[in-house]
Order: structure tokens, then C-alpha cells, then sequence
């Protein structure tokens, strides 16, 4: 998922999508070519966008689950990185010194200027790839070739280049200045508690733990699982989650809507760290109902076939095959309990190491002080920032 502040995986990728008739194959073409080389822009434009964006951003501001993974992506990734430069802190600082420039004739030909220059680079051959999924048996029929329409996507003056996407994964921007740059942040509008946790994890699709890592956490965060029992069921905070994301190499724990993060919090480390005990409990029932709940989720993911299209996409991306969410079904149903203990050790033991996790906080003003003491003594080394301007001048 992605946003107008936020990438979503892959973030060095811009995507343009269209959705057409088969019968519209030609026009939808010729739509891509005017969209990428013809639109014409204008300073007005640009300042009427630019407005719109920054008006847009108070209210982002007031997101506190949003600004609590904003402020992990300032501490994850480096500042030349798609992430860090989206982000509604660095853009609200941007756009002013835009605006600014733009109140000269000057200078607002020079930042259309330097938007051409962007579209530019963006539309070179070598840095496009066309990526189609339709049913080719209908498509043949309307038109006697699918492939030589295609060199219309491009001007003709624009020599086309065969050459393959570069896909640069997320895990590669990072910058990994690992300490005690952990924090938490007040945000005025924000009356709940937002926590985000990340620890380093596995950075392949196509690694053999990866299955038995998921079905582990599954185990924990299910419904009516231990998670489950300990934060949601004694009020501690409204959602929790577990998830590795390989494309980050990242493990993320959140905890979203907490109305005491620090007892949450206290009891995710509980129930984590008691699976990872040599003779650990672990329920047969909620085992197997672990593995079928994660099987759903995962052919959730191809419910339809504009899914199918999207996962077809990403298997590019991730470097795996296309039947890869069913070769990842087969795998979680072959894991058995054992391998659940052998898995902690190895991925899990080192999530509450504070020289190794990154932990943000977003909360009320008059919690941060609280907040900042309570997890400190639970071992972190949590830095306390009276707002968001505040935390994004020093950590940024």
C-alpha cells in the first residue's frame, strides 16, 4: 500500500496504472505515451498542487498510527532514499521553501524547469518497463498483433531500449546506525498511544525460515491466542501485530491504539520471550488453527483477478517465481511445532535487544515523560521529543 506521504514497498519504483476495455487496447496506449511525454506543465499548476499537498499535511499530522511509522522511516532509511523524502515532515518543509521559491517569475520557471528534468529522467527507455495482464485469447481476436502497437507508448523521435527493471529493494536504503535512536514523540491531537518496533529479519521471499516464522507469529498475534488474551483482552490496546517483511529485512511489532503502550508493550515481551524458553508450551488447537488462519490469508491475497494481477507484478519485484503464494501455502502446512522452537532462537531473541531494535512512539504530550520512563525501565533506551517538529530536527 502506498500514499500521497507514504511509498510502500519497493519505493524507488514509480508505477503508472491503467485498467481498460480490451476493445480501448490502442487508445490506452496512446494514453500512456500522452500522460509520460505531453502533459504540459504550468507554474499555476504547480502552485495550486503544491497548496492542495500542503494543506493536506495538518491533517496527516493528526494520524497518530501514521506518524508512528513516519518516524520509523526516518530512523530506517537513508536521507537520499524515496522514504525519507515523501514523508509529511520533510514534505512540509519542502513545499514552504517551494512556494517561497516560486513567488519570483524566475523562480517559479525554474522549478517547472526541475520537474521537466524529473520527467525526463523518469521517461527514458532504459527506465521503463511495460507490464500487461489481460485475456490474450480476446485481445487476439480484436487485434491482429498485441506486440507492434507497443512502440507507440514512446514518441518516435525516442529511440526504444530492451533492458530489464532495476529493482532495488527496500533493504538497501537502509542506513544501519544501530543505539539508542529510539524515541518518544507527543503529538497534540493524537489522544491514543502508537508504538512501532523493528528488529533486523529475513531479507529473502525465497528463504526456507520464512514460512515457519510466519506461522510463529501467527501462533502468537491469532485470534484468541496469547497475544490476544494478554493486550487485547485486559484493555491494553485496541490492536497488535507481528509480521517479518522481507523486502525491508525488517520484523515489525506495532501496537496501534494502546491505552497503556507500556503494559502492552510489557506483556508482547512476556509472551514472546516465554516461547522462546527451552520447554515452552505450545497448544496443538491453536497451532493448527495458527497455520489454517495464515493459509486464508495468503490465497486472500489472489481473491480476485485484479489480485492476481497485482501479486503477478510483485513476483517481479520480490524475485520469485509466479506460483510463489501457493508454493508458500505447501510450506506452512508442512511445519510442525518443533520447528517453531528451533525458528525463536535464531529470528526471535534478539527483538528486545535495545542495541538492535528501533522503537517509535507517538502519544499525547502529557504522556511522553511517563511513556519515556516506563519503557526505559522494560530495558530500552528511549529518547523523549515534546513533538513532531521536534523529533524530526534531531533524529532527520
Amino acid at each position: 500500500s502506498s500514499g500521497r506521504f507514504n511509498c510502500g514497498p519497493f519505493p524507488q519504483t514509480s508505477c503508472l496504472l491503467l485498467q481498460l476495455e480490451p476493445r480501448k487496447y490502442l487508445k490506452g496506449i496512446d494514453w500512456v505515451r500522452e500522460i509520460l511525454y505531453s502533459t504540459v506543465l504550468t507554474a499555476d499548476r504547480v502552485k495550486i498542487i503544491v497548496n492542495k499537498i500542503l494543506n493536506n499535511i495538518p491533517e496527516v499530522k493528526r494520524n497518530g498510527n501514521g506518524m508512528v511509522y513516519e518516524l520509523m522511516k526516518g530512523l530506517m532509511y537513508d536521507k537520499e532514499s524515496n522514504h525519507h523524502a515523501v514523508s509529511a515532515l520533510y514534505q512540509q518543509k519542502f513545499l514552504a521553501k517551494l512556494i517561497e521559491e516560486m513567488s519570483t517569475p524566475e523562480g517559479a520557471a525554474k522549478v517547472v524547469k526541475d520537474l521537466e528534468d524529473v520527467r525526463a529522467i523518469l521517461t527514458k527507455p532504459e527506465n521503463l518497463v511495460l507490464h500487461i495482464a489481460a485475456n490474450l485469447n480476446i485481445l487476439e481476436s480484436l487485434y491482429p498483433s498485441l506486440t507492434l502497437p507497443l512502440v507507440n507508448v514512446i514518441p518516435k523521435e525516442i529511440s526504444a531500449v530492451k533492458a530489464k527493471l532495476k529493482v532495488i529493494p527496500d533493504w538497501k536504503l537502509l542506513h544501519e546506525k544501530l543505539g539508542d535512536e529510539s524515541a518518544v514523540t507527543g503529538a497534540g491531537a493524537v489522544e491514543s498511544t502508537y508504538l512501532c518496533q523493528t528488529t533486523p529479519s529475513i531479507k529473502d521471499f525465497n528463504d526456507p525460515d520464512l514460512a515457519t516464522l510466519l506461522v510463529f507469529f501467527q501462533y502468537l498475534s491469532q485470534l484468541e491466542g496469547p497475544m490476544w488474551k494478554q493486550i487485547r483482552g485486559q484493555g491494553l490496546a485496541y490492536s497488535y501485530n507481528i509480521v517479518p517483511r522481507p523486502n525491508e529485512g525488517k520484523l515489525y511489532l506495532t501496537l496501534y491504539r494502546a491505552s497503556n503502550v507500556v503494559g502492552a508493550y510489557k506483556e508482547a515481551k512476556s509472551v514472546i520471550e516465554e516461547r522462546l524458553q527451552d520447554n515452552a508450551n505450545w497448544d496443538q488447537t491453536l497451532f493448527e488453527a495458527a497455520k489454517s488462519s495464515l493459509i486464508y490469508e495468503i490465497v486472500h491475497r489472489e481473491k480476485c483477478i485484479g489480485d492476481v494481477v497485482v501479486q503477478s507484478l510483485l513476483s517481479y519485484f520480490k524475485s520469485v517465481d509466479r506460483d510463489y503464494n501457493r508454493t508458500l501455502v505447501s510450506l506452512i502446512s508442512k511445519v510442525q511445532v518443533a520447528d517453531l522452537a528451533a525458528i525463536g532462537p535464531k529470528y526471535v531473541a534478539h527483538m528486545f535487544d535495545p542495541m538492535v531494535s528501533k522503537v517509535t512512539v507517538v502519544c499525547h504530550p502529557s504522556k511522553v515523560d511517563e511513556i519515556t520512563k516506563g519503557l526505559n525501565n522494560l530495558g530500552l533506551k528511549m529518547k523523549s521529543y515534546a513533538g513532531l517538529e521536534d523529533a524530526f530536527a534531531n533524529l532527520w
